[in-house]
């Protein structure tokens, strides 16, 4: 099932779609990638939220500037 969206096509007044509708998936091979990045994604929020939540942010603003310096050179 392709998830690109249909386009007009210049010149055709109809646009094609190929595949077929289903209601739920056919096994689980055709949505573990899905579920597994999505899993994957909810577990990488908790994380960020965590450190956040735990640890502030400090910027070295002498060494930035250093690292810009070195960069425009």
């Amino acid at each position: 099932q392709s998830t690109e969206t249909p386009r007009e096509i210049i010149g055709y007044p109809e646009t094609i779609v190929e595949g077929k509708l289903i209601q739920q998936p056919e096994n689980l091979n055709d949505i573990l990638g899905i579920v597994t990045a999505d899993y994957q994604a909810i577990l990488e929020s908790e994380w960020y939220n965590s450190l956040r939540k735990n640890y502030s942010i400090v910027i070295d603003e002498k060494l930035l500037h250093e690292i810009k310096q070195g960069i425009k050179q």
